[in-house]
């Protein structure tokens, strides 16, 4: 059925083609990763939540990666940028606390994805 308050969910995610020590990724890499693992969820957040309050209604879901709870050579800007959502979803959950808006983080365990079929 179709809901006139339908969730804003943000699943994105990419890492380097393969595991690297973080001084060998280049800058642009960096920056995409970046731009894309938490800029993205941050501004489609921002975009949604004021007609969300203005509504008294909706819900913000974030899915992360069990990365950002981790330490993970290697991997290290992925699991940053992880762990940022993380910390970001659970504040965001703490500003609505009095609001009928929500937020919810979401932390999947490993899951075979694009980014990680090559490291089997």
């Amino acid at each position: 059925t179709y809901s006139k308050n339908p969730p804003s969910v943000n699943n994105v995610g990419m890492a380097h083609e393969h595991p690297l020590e973080f001084e060998k990724i280049c800058l642009r890499e960096l920056e995409h990763i970046i731009q894309v693992n938490m800029g993205a969820t941050v501004m489609m957040t921002r975009i949604v939540l004021p007609e969300m309050k203005r509504r008294d209604r909706g819900l913000v879901v974030n899915v992360s990666s069990s990365a950002g709870l981790n330490h993970l050579p290697y991997l290290s800007m992925y699991a940053a940028t992880k762990a940022f959502l993380n910390s970001f979803s659970r504040a965001l959950k703490e500003e609505l606390f009095f609001t009928n808006v929500h937020c919810q983080l979401v932390i999947p365990m490993f899951v075979l994805t694009n980014i990680n079929a090559e490291w089997e």
